[in-house]
């Protein structure tokens, strides 16, 4: 059992950024920050609140009708009490992995915010040489590098 929070991701990160960014020609200077902290005592954004005060509400209305073992989530604009029987491996005594519904409307809407890298994006052409010059590379070698991630 691999216990991530004794891994430096930030170090692993750093070290082989600055190994790809020197392959392409770049000198580059990176300071390793770990932001749980910050990141933690953020804020809160408007989705945030919203969505906090939902899964509050609905865990109140779980407990109050009877409910119990359950977690409280959001799913489809409804809440929906998850029993910890049904998701909790059994050998293992751990949550089991849930997908993003891809297909949600929530991360549709998000995906369309993201920068990324898609499938046209390699399509022959001027865009994909740009990409390619851009990244200090020859378009084969953009494409073998980075044409993998839009398989996801």
């Amino acid at each position: 059992h691999i216990r991530y929070a004794e891994i430096n991701f930030s170090d692993v990160l750093k070290k082989e950024l600055l190994v790809k960014l020197s392959g392409m020609g770049l000198k580059m200077t990176i300071n390793n920050k770990e932001v749980g902290y910050e990141v933690r005592c953020a804020p809160p954004n408007a989705f945030d609140i919203e969505y906090t005060r939902n899964l509050g509400y609905g865990a109140f209305e779980f407990l109050r009708d009877g409910g119990t073992n359950a977690l409280i989530t959001i799913q489809n604009n409804q809440i929906v009490p998850i029993p910890f029987d049904q998701i909790i491996d059994p050998d293992t005594k751990k949550t089991r992995i849930r997908m993003v519904n891809t297909q949600s409307i929530q991360y549709r809407i998000a995906r369309q915010y993201m920068i990324r890298l898609e499938k046209k994006d390699f399509n022959p052409g001027i865009e994909f040489e740009r990409l390619a010059v851009a990244a200090k590379m020859s378009p084969d070698e953009f494409r073998k590098q980075f044409q993998y991630v839009t398989d996801y």
